[in-house]
């Protein structure tokens, strides 16, 4: 099922039951989803029980009855996050692949399938490591990778939250001003082109054979990290592109979270 925005979430079943709305009661079908974690009543329920919207009084009629509206506490962060998605058991000393449903803090319009997120490194219960695992902006489940560092089985229920999810800016590709640089044998000739005047052209030849010579030591551009051969190793990520996470303060996000 598609949410307002066009997100997928997963339905977990249909409930009948009724609102109450200034002692007034009005009957309802929810769909329950674990992937939103608060009530939205739909323009079909708004229809029905002929809800009209009063900008002037910040009111709403519902049948005929006017209800006051009232402002959200913004102090009361909402934020992005996943819980277990069933229950399990972790065993002592080691790592698992967990199932996880996301919650979305918000529904918002201009979410996109190029917008991606990951999970925070943490320890949400005592001796259970939160690793880091990237995750499509509108996907409505995730495997996250946890380890049990303790020598103790840690066991997880349904709708436990296990980490907070933080924005990342994708890395697969260099920046178009990254691409558009000038190529190595321009940027060479410019080291020796720029040499002050004065110099004698027989110790420009010289610098010219060495920075020939010793091209490969060059960084040429910022992403130009260089390479050795000394020493190998290689990070399988298999079709999970790398990621930039911005540097922020994640301590009043969490504490949000965690109420």
């Amino acid at each position: 099922m598609l949410a307002a925005n066009d997100t997928k979430i997963i339905i977990d079943g249909q409930i009948e039951t009724t609102v109450v709305i200034k002692s007034r009661r009005y009957a309802a079908t929810f769909l329950a989803s674990a992937n939103v974690d608060e009530i939205i009543l739909g323009r079909d329920w708004l229809t029905q029980n002929r809800a009209i919207w009063d900008f002037s009084s910040n009111s709403v009629s519902i049948n005929g009855h006017k209800v006051d509206l009232v402002r959200r506490n913004s102090r009361v962060q909402r934020c992005k996050r996943c819980q277990v998605g069933s229950d399990l058991e972790i065993p002592p000393h080691s790592e698992a692949v967990i199932a996880a449903n996301v919650i979305f803090g918000e529904l918002r319009a201009q979410c996109s399938e190029k917008e991606h997120w990951t999970t925070v490194p943490s320890e949400p219960i005592p001796g259970l490591r939160v690793a880091r695992t990237l995750v499509s902006g509108r996907a409505p489940t995730a495997a996250v990778r946890v380890c049990n560092i303790s020598r103790r089985p840690i066991r997880l229920h349904k709708g436990q939250s296990i980490s907070i999810l933080q924005n990342v800016e994708i890395a697969a590709e260099l920046p178009a001003a990254a691409q558009n640089v000038a190529d190595a044998e321009q940027q060479r000739r410019t080291i020796v082109d720029d040499v002050d005047h004065s110099v004698p052209q027989a110790t420009k030849d010289e610098l010219s054979h060495h920075v020939d010579e010793y091209q490969d030591i060059f960084s040429y551009n910022e992403y130009d990290l260089g390479s050795t051969d000394l020493v190998m190793h290689e990070i399988n990520t298999t079709a999970n592109p790398p990621f930039i996470t911005a540097f922020a303060s994640a301590t009043a996000r969490q504490a949000a979270c965690d109420r």
